[in-house]
């Protein structure tokens, strides 16, 4: 069982304690970097122009609320 203080959880945080989460560091850094720079470029550029009409973004508010639920 890990220990940890519940009143320091920033610390708990970045702190890498555990098997999965060193295994995935890497791969969860690149990702980040990766849509921070796609992010970038959006921003700077305007590159990706998609609207989604409101409808789509409650359908998914629901599908995720029932996955939240039901997991």
């Amino acid at each position: 069982m890990i220990q940890y203080d519940s009143k320091s959880w920033l610390a708990s945080l970045f702190t890498l304690r555990g098997l999965y989460l060193r295994r995935i560091f890497w791969s969860l850094l690149f990702i980040v970097a990766l849509t921070t720079l796609i992010c970038l470029l959006d921003f700077t550029f305007n590159v990706i122009d998609i609207r989604l009409p409101l409808s789509e973004h409650s359908l998914m508010g629901v599908v995720l609320g029932l996955l939240l639920v039901f997991r």
